[in-house]
Parts: structure tokens; sequence; C-alpha cells
């Protein structure tokens, strides 16, 4: 049984994406699917630190 997490972490994220420069969505679950929903590849957090460090 599904909870809809990832969809509404997605839905969120890309809502706020009309308002805001920048969104980060961080999929912590074991069973990844926040990358799939928004049309991503996976990316792992510390291929991206140095994209990261501008950002913030």
């Amino acid at each position: 049984m599904e909870a809809g997490k990832t969809t509404i972490s997605t839905a969120f994220a890309l809502y706020a994406k009309n308002y805001v420069k920048n969104v980060v969505l961080f999929d912590a679950d074991i069973n990844s699917h926040v990358g799939k929903s928004i049309g991503m590849d996976k990316i792992e957090l510390g291929d991206r630190i140095e994209e990261l460090r501008k950002i913030f």
C-alpha cells in the first residue's frame, strides 16, 4: 500500500518551482522514485556537491 508521499512531495516541488528560483528535492526513501516522477535520472548527492554549493 502506497501512502502518496512521493506524489505529494513531487507535486509540491513542481508547484514551488513556479515561485522560487531553485528547488531542492531529496528522496531519502530506500525505494526512491522522485527522480522518475519528475523525469530525471538518479543522481548521487556527492556528484552534485559543487553545484549545490553555488546555490546555497
